[in-house]
């Protein structure tokens, strides 16, 4: 039994309590339950080192003895007891709630929530799950939560900040997991530099991720799009710079000498003109003319065609991750930036 997970299981339903606990096995986790949280906060604290996660019902016993409480009730107070324990000892542990109830009763619990921080898991994941569909889902979505794992560690710890303003921009989900694969290499010595030097793609897909923001928010202007709805990296990044000789760079084949005075006009008139710091504008420029198209960090001799070389740059250093790794940080305090930015301009 010492080789299973530990998670600490709060439902005064004994409907199924042995049959839950007997199925967790299959999935290397003791379930360890408990009738309320004044029975469970003893073992909980004085175990602490050992727990895996934690399960909710959403309208059970505080204490032992009472009558059933509705969710505002026993939630809200239980999961601050939690959230001061796992504080003052310095660990996340993940809760989620698994409970009956249907319509409105459901939406009430969801509700409730969502105004509860939990910095373990993004703001758009759910915690609450039914009993209708099942235990399944929830041992396998506390086994993905790995509470000690690298992630968490930097999404909660490291770099808690970037993801907080990647969740409340509103930017989507994939921008997590990009950021994600650039940090981690930062903080896990087994990976290598060579393989950490082929997600310079990931540079260029947040950025780009942004400049969609932009131009959804009309704080671009459409002429900043390469087609129907692809951004025009380039041009984007020229705009946020707000520097009227690099307007000057806007050429385009296609395109008449009047088309593209009405392109440059457009966009110097933008919102989003020279709104990004310049250093950060720069750094920026630097990001998207080094990833290229297609953001890899090796080129077959002679088949570098992006503005800023990395096959130069390498055969100067050899194999390093230095600069993926700057890039990575720079990365960090745009996204900052960028909520910071589309929370002020929504709210103007």
């Amino acid at each position: 039994m010492d080789d299973l997970k530990k998670v600490l299981w709060i439902d005064d339903d004994d409907q199924h309590t042995d049959a839950h606990i007997a199925y967790a096995l299959n999935y290397g986790i003791e379930l360890v339950h408990f009738c309320s949280w004044k029975e469970a906060e003893h073992t909980f604290k004085r175990d602490f080192d050992w727990w895996y996660g934690i399960i909710l019902d959403a309208k059970c016993k505080f204490q032992e003895n009472e009558t059933d409480f509705e969710a505002q009730t026993f939630l809200g107070p239980t999961i601050s007891k939690i959230q001061g324990i796992c504080s003052k000892k310095g660990r996340c542990i993940p809760w989620l709630v698994f409970s009956g109830g249907q319509g409105e009763g459901i939406i009430g619990i969801e509700q409730l929530l969502r105004n509860i921080e939990r910095d373990w898991v993004a703001e758009d994941e759910p915690v609450y799950y039914a009993k209708a569909d099942g235990i399944a889902q929830v041992l396998e979505k506390i086994l993905s939560l790995e509470p000690d794992s690298l992630t968490l560690q930097i999404t909660n710890k490291l770099h808690p900040e970037v993801f907080k303003a990647i969740s409340h921009s509103g930017l989507k989900r994939d921008v997590r997991e990009w950021m994600l694969e650039l940090l981690r290499p930062i903080y896990d010595s087994k990976i290598t530099a060579e393989n950490y030097n082929s997600k310079f793609s990931n540079c260029r897909m947040v950025a780009e991720a942004m400049f969609y923001g932009l131009l959804g928010k009309r704080l671009l202007p459409p002429e900043a799009k390469r087609g129907y709805h692809i951004p025009n990296i380039s041009w984007c990044s020229i705009a946020l710079q707000g520097e009227d000789k690099a307007l000057e760079s806007i050429k385009q084949d296609d395109k008449t000498v009047e088309q593209i005075k009405a392109i440059r006009k457009a966009i110097k008139s933008c919102p989003a003109y020279g709104a990004m710091p310049k250093i950060m504008a720069n750094s920026l420029k630097t990001i998207i003319y080094t990833t290229g198209n297609k953001g890899h960090a090796y080129d077959k001799a002679g088949d570098d065609k992006r503005p800023y070389s990395t096959t130069e740059y390498y055969r100067e250093v050899s194999i390093s991750s230095n600069l993926i790794r700057s890039f990575t940080y720079q990365l960090c305090d745009m996204l900052i930036w960028y909520d910071h930015y589309m929370s002020r301009m929504c709210n103007a």
